[in-house]
C-alpha cells in the first residue's frame, strides 16, 4: 500500500481556504477534498494523490519532515503529512530541553568555578595568616631573646651590687687586677 497522506500546513497567516486550495492545486499533488483552516493552520484533505509526480513529496512527508511550500516569491508555508503535524513542536521542544540542560550546565559550571575561586581564596588567606604568623613568631623571638639579654645584664650587675655590699673586699679584689 502506497502512503497517501492528508496535509497539515502550519501558521498560514490571513490565507482564505480559497488560496490554500489554489496554491496545492498549482502544485499537482492530486484532487483536493476539502480544505479547512483552524487557528491558523489548515488541514487538507487529498482524495486521491498524483502517485507518479509526488514520489519523494510523500516519502518525505512520510519521513516526517516538512516541505516548503512557496506561496510567493519569497514567503513560504511549512507543510507536514497530517499524522506528523506536531513534529516540529516536539523537536522545538526537544531543542528548548537541550538548551535548558546546557544552560544549567553552565551555571552548575560556573557556580563551581566560582566554588574553586573561593577555595584559592581561602588557602591563600590562610597560606598568609600563616606566615604573618610565623613572621610575628620569629618577631617576638628576637624580642624575647633581646628581653633575655638585657635582663641577665641587669641581673648580673643586681649580682655584682649585692656582691660588692656583701664582699666590699672581694669585688675591690677583682677591680684591681
Amino acid at each position: 500500500m502506497t502512503y497517501q497522506p492528508d496535509l497539515y500546513v502550519r501558521n498560514i497567516g490571513n490565507a482564505s481556504p480559497k488560496e490554500v486550495y489554489k496554491v496545492i492545486k498549482q502544485l499537482s499533488f492530486g484532487k483536493i477534498g476539502f480544505v479547512e483552516i483552524e487557528g491558523g493552520n489548515a488541514v487538507i484533505a487529498m482524495n486521491v494523490w498524483n502517485m507518479k509526480r509526488t514520489s519523494a513529496t510523500r516519502l518525505l512527508l512520510q519521513e516526517g519532515k516538512p516541505l516548503l511550500l512557496y506561496y510567493s516569491q519569497t514567503e513560504f508555508w511549512k507543510v507536514y503529512s497530517y499524522e506528523n503535524r506536531f513534529v516540529e513542536e516536539e523537536e522545538q521542544k526537544k531543542q528548548t530541553r537541550i538548551e535548558k540542560q546546557k544552560l544549567n550546565l553552565m551555571k552548575q559550571k560556573e557556580l563551581e568555578n566560582q566554588k574553586r575561586e573561593q577555595e584559592l581564596k581561602k588557602r591563600e588567606q590562610e597560606k598568609q595568616k600563616r606566615e604573618d604568623d610565623e613572621e610575628r613568631e620569629k618577631q617576638m623571638n628576637i624580642e624575647d631573646q633581646a628581653k633575655k639579654r638585657d635582663t641577665i645584664s641587669k641581673l648580673k650587675c643586681i649580682d655584682y651590687g649585692n656582691a660588692a655590699e656583701l664582699y666590699p673586699s672581694i669585688m675591690m679584689r677583682r677591680f684591681r687586677k
